[in-house]
């Protein structure tokens, strides 16, 4: 709808791409690229297996089989959690991707944009998106907060509400149910 996931969603995204990325030797930027490719196109999961698959969920998450159990099993994990003692993750600074992997995934969509696959606004919204996945301005390595991934996200947000084309997107869809590609 000319948005970008808001309420903590894109900083979960990239907590989730960043997370899928440690350990292997393939490049950051190949599990940003699939991040951004979900959010921009509005994939869904149809299963929370499906979500796990489209870095949505981390693969320690639990999923239950039937949706007649989801509040039954999750009553029992927090349950399981406050009775074992748990206490939330202290938020860590992690390396930025930074301006490096910016520039890359931004070419990447100019790409798409060239090819017709996506309008001059979508261009935009994905800039937005990639803003915020690679920490904004900073120098790749810098140092970040899952804060700073908060405060970009909003900023975004409220910059991509303030914009007519979003506002015509947002309309359609309430008023027809269905996407508007302007």
């Amino acid at each position: 709808m000319g948005l970008v996931p808001g309420g903590g969603g894109m900083k979960e995204i990239t907590m989730r791409a960043l997370e899928r990325n440690a350990g292997t030797l393939a490049p950051q930027t190949e599990f940003l690229l699939a991040a951004i490719q979900t959010v921009s196109a509005a994939k869904t999961s149809g299963s929370g297996f499906e979500a796990i698959e489209l870095g949505l969920m981390r693969s320690t998450d639990g999923v239950s089989l039937s949706k007649k159990y989801q509040l039954v099993d999750a009553k029992q994990k927090v349950v399981s959690l406050l009775s074992s003692g748990y206490a939330p993750p202290m938020m860590k600074p992690f390396p930025c991707p930074g301006l490096n992997d910016n520039a890359l995934l931004l070419m990447v969509a100019k790409t798409m944009k060239d090819a017709g696959n996506i309008s001059d606004y979508d261009y935009f919204i994905m800039e937005q998106l990639v803003g915020i996945m690679t920490g904004g301005g900073v120098s790749k390595g810098e140092m970040i907060t899952e804060q700073y991934l908060l405060d970009l996200e909003r900023e975004a947000f409220v910059r991509l509400c303030k914009e007519k084309k979003t506002q015509e997107r947002i309309t359609h869809m309430l008023t027809t149910g269905r996407p508007l590609r302007n």
